[in-house]
C-alpha cells in the first residue's frame, strides 16, 4: 500500500484486508497525505433472496450494505469522531454503484468485497482516481454472492494488471487468517470437499 497507487488484493476472510485498509487510509488522513477518505463496496446480498426495497433515502437504504464498513471506521475513530469526519466530508462511504463521474483528487480509495463487484464496475472505480490519489481493491474471489449467471471482475484484473510498474497485485493466503483458528480449518475443509465433489 505504501509502495504502489494501485493495490488489487485476494484473500479469504479474517486475513485483515478491510482492517489494514482502512487503518493505513485513516492514518494517510490524519497526517495530512490525503484531504479525503472514500470507501465503496457493489450493493450485493449474501443470499439468493432479495430482501427487497428499503425505506428511506439514500443513505438509509444503502446503511445496512455497509455497514461493516461502518463498525471497521469505528473501531479505529470511534462513533463522535466517525460521525464528524463523515459531516466533515473527510470521510465518504457511498456505494459503487453511485460513484459514475466523480473524480477523487488527493483520496485514499478502498473497494471492499471486490469479487462481487462486475468488471465494468472495477474499471468504473480505478477511473475515479484523480491526481495523488490511492486505490486500494479487496476481495476474496472464492466467496462471490453474484447471481450465477454473473461472474465477477476481480480475477481477470488482477490478471490483467499483475506485473506491471506502480501497481501491486497481492494474493493472502489461509495462514494469513488473524480470526479464530476454526477459521482456517473450516476453510481447509470447504476445499477438501469441493475437490471430492468435483474431481477434475
Amino acid at each position: 500500500i505504501i509502495e504502489t497507487d494501485l493495490i488489487l488484493c485476494n484473500g479469504p476472510a479474517g486475513c485483515g484486508k478491510t482492517a489494514c485498509a482502512v487503518g493505513i487510509g485513516i492514518e494517510y488522513l490524519h497526517s495530512g497525505k490525503v484531504d479525503k477518505l472514500v470507501i465503496t463496496r457493489p450493493i450485493v446480498e449474501a443470499s439468493h433472496k432479495s430482501i427487497g426495497a428499503l425505506p428511506g433515502n439514500v443513505r438509509e437504504k444503502v446503511g445496512p450494505y455497509l455497514f461493516p464498513l461502518y463498525e471497521e471506521l469505528e473501531g479505529y475513530l470511534g462513533k463522535l469522531r466517525l460521525e464528524k469526519y463523515i459531516y466533515e466530508d473527510k470521510i465518504d462511504i457511498c456505494p459503487l454503484e453511485l460513484m459514475r463521474a466523480r473524480t477523487f483528487n488527493n483520496s485514499f480509495l478502498i473497494l471492499d468485497e471486490a469479487q462481487n463487484a462486475l468488471f465494468s464496475q472495477i474499471e468504473l472505480f480505478i477511473t475515479r482516481l484523480g491526481n495523488g490519489s490511492k486505490a486500494i481493491i479487496n476481495g476474496d474471489i472464492k466467496q462471490t454472492d453474484l447471481p450465477l449467471r454473473l461472474s465477477g471482475g476481480l480475477k481477470e484484473f488482477m490478471s490483467i494488471l499483475n506485473g506491471y510498474n506502480d501497481i501491486s497485485v497481492v494474493n493472502l493466503d489461509k495462514i494469513d487468517i488473524q480470526r479464530h483458528p476454526l477459521v482456517s480449518k473450516v476453510l481447509d475443509m470447504v476445499d477438501a470437499y469441493e475437490q471430492y465433489s468435483n474431481p477434475r
